[in-house]
């Protein structure tokens, strides 16, 4: 009797509580873009090949209207449903990202027990987050590119 007790109450652990079978949440292929020469605040939903729907927001962060994409602060934001958000602030004259800088990151579910944001060169920016759930490391991010006037964010 304790052995059936136990195998079921095995089998119910498994069901609600399954473990993953990687820890990595490097899946996204889907970019939203956005054209800098637009001044207001933008937001895309953008779905992964898994079916995660993903909201991304940028706007520029000053209180001026730019004449073009060049000396612009942007603030760019990354919500990834159900797991983490992310934002930074991106630096851009010429087309060019001259610095990154104020990343935050929030965990909707664990805990985020690191983060990196780093300038990759002139045209890329990332921002590594490492967060924890139950006792398991989680490895992504997100990204922003420049590519003419447009800007380019999708996760890692």
């Amino acid at each position: 009797m304790k052995k059936y007790i136990l195998s079921l109450f095995a089998i119910v652990c498994f069901l609600l509580f399954p473990l993953p079978i990687h820890a990595t949440e490097n899946h996204l292929e889907a970019v939203a873009s956005f054209d800098l020469s637009n001044d207001s605040r933008q937001e895309q939903t953008i779905q992964t090949k898994e079916g995660e729907v993903l909201v991304v927001l940028t706007s520029l962060n000053q209180g001026r209207k730019p004449y073009a994409i060049q000396d612009g602060t942007y603030l760019v934001e990354y919500t990834s449903f159900a797991s983490w958000s992310a934002s930074f602030k991106i630096n851009i004259s010429n087309n060019n990202i001259t610095s990154v800088h104020s990343g935050t990151a929030r965990a909707i579910t664990g805990s985020i027990t690191s983060t990196r944001l780093e300038k990759v060169n002139n045209t890329q920016a990332k921002y590594h987050i490492t967060r924890k759930l139950m006792g398991i490391s989680y490895y992504s991010g997100m990204q922003a590119s420049v590519s003419g006037s447009s800007l380019n964010v999708s996760g890692i």
